[in-house]
C-alpha cells in the first residue's frame, strides 16, 4: 500500500478531482457528533498545511496535530509516531466518552 501511495501518475488526477469539488466548509461547521482528529505533516508537498489550519478552524472541537518530521505519506520510519499519536487520540476519547457515562 506504501508503495502504491506514492505513484506520481496518479497525482495530477488526484489534484484534478479536488480542484472540482465545491466548497464542503458548510458541512464542516457541523461535525460535532464525532471526535475529529487532523493529522498533518509539516513536509506535506501535496496538500498545504494551511489546509489543515482551516479544518481544524472549521470542525468543532477537533484536534490539529502537526507531524514534524513527515510529509503526505507515512514514511515507514515514522510509522510508530504516526500511528502511536492515533492510537493515543482513541483512547482519550474513549476514556471522555466512559467518563460522561
Amino acid at each position: 500500500a506504501y508503495a502504491r501511495g506514492i505513484e506520481r501518475r496518479g497525482i495530477p488526477r488526484q489534484l484534478a478531482a479536488i480542484s472540482r469539488q465545491a466548497s464542503r466548509d458548510e458541512r464542516l461547521k457541523t461535525m460535532t457528533q464525532f471526535p475529529t482528529y487532523i493529522m498533518h505533516g509539516i513536509h506535506d508537498k501535496l496538500v498545504p498545511i494551511a489546509n489543515a489550519y482551516h479544518l481544524h478552524n472549521l470542525i468543532p472541537n477537533s484536534q490539529l496535530e502537526v507531524f514534524p518530521d513527515l510529509g503526505h505519506y507515512v514514511d515507514p520510519a515514522h510509522t510508530v509516531e504516526y500511528y502511536g499519536a492515533l492510537v493515543g487520540f482513541i483512547k482519550r476519547e474513549m476514556a471522555k466518552k466512559e467518563k460522561s457515562q
